[in-house]
């Protein structure tokens, strides 16, 4: 992300990687992804949609990236080797059920704090309007603060979904209740954010609250709120598929 974003501190967020294209001259970024355990990425189901996008060897993901045209020597290199989409997702208007899992070929060593396993929110808790929450990535910026290729971040404001729904129903779209949406529009995700987490801060710690899933066509209008996954409604489907792929493998 971000539009109207700032750089992001190296090492600021150590769950969030790159999940980039190989099958081309050079790598390039496609997607966000947030670490959630040192085998295992979430992400957007859409982002691994299709022949092409959903062939594990056209993809690689980056940890510890800062700069995606400049190495720092601290990026960790993994392969896809399974992806797990979630079966209820459809590319729709609205993106239902848009969340995958991207397993990786080997785990991550999280011990040395380059990288780090992000938090996933109990099944029941509220993430209050007040709460401290942050977008990152490496999307477009478009002119409007942060800077290009660096990953960049922006504190979001969390919309009451009665108030995001009556926003995006001008235009015939329905939000769900397993979304969860960011700002008013004229700031937020943008183009390369997709699959990104919404991090917010409950208790003095961040928990993985959202993927990025959909937003307006130009990424920025006032009117028309960044929506996200919401991770509440799926904690019980993430920790099934990685129990059950931890004990087949």
């Amino acid at each position: 992300m971000i539009i109207g974003g700032k750089p992001s501190t190296p090492g600021r967020w150590p769950w969030q990687v790159s999940l980039q294209i190989i099958a081309a001259i050079e790598p390039w970024h496609r997607c966000g992804g947030v670490l959630i355990h040192p085998s295992w990425v979430l992400t957007a189901a859409h982002c691994v949609e299709g022949p092409f996008y959903g062939d594990l060897r056209n993809w690689r993901i980056v940890l510890a990236e800062d700069n995606l045209n400049e190495g720092s020597g601290r990026e960790v290199y993994r392969k896809i080797s399974r992806i797990v989409a979630h079966p209820g997702y459809i590319r729709t208007s609205n993106f239902p059920n848009d969340v995958a899992l991207l397993q990786m070929d080997e785990p991550v060593d999280t011990s040395t704090g380059e990288s780090r396993v992000a938090c996933l929110p109990d099944l029941h808790a509220e993430i209050p309007p007040s709460a401290n929450c942050w977008l990152s990535g490496w999307g477009e910026t478009r002119g409007t603060g942060g800077q290009e290729n660096s990953m960049n971040e922006l504190q979001v404001e969390i919309l009451p979904n009665w108030l995001c729904s009556s926003m995006w129903r001008r235009v015939g779209i329905h939000v769900l209740d397993d979304q969860v949406c960011v700002g008013y529009g004229d700031t937020g995700a943008c183009y390369g954010d997709s699959g990104g987490p919404l991090m917010c801060e409950l208790d003095g710690r961040y928990y993985v609250t959202g993927v990025m899933s959909w937003l307006i066509n130009n990424c920025s209008a006032r009117g028309f709120p960044n929506v996200f996954t919401r991770v509440t409604s799926y904690t019980d489907w993430i920790y099934e598929k990685l129990e059950y792929y931890d004990w087949w493998h």
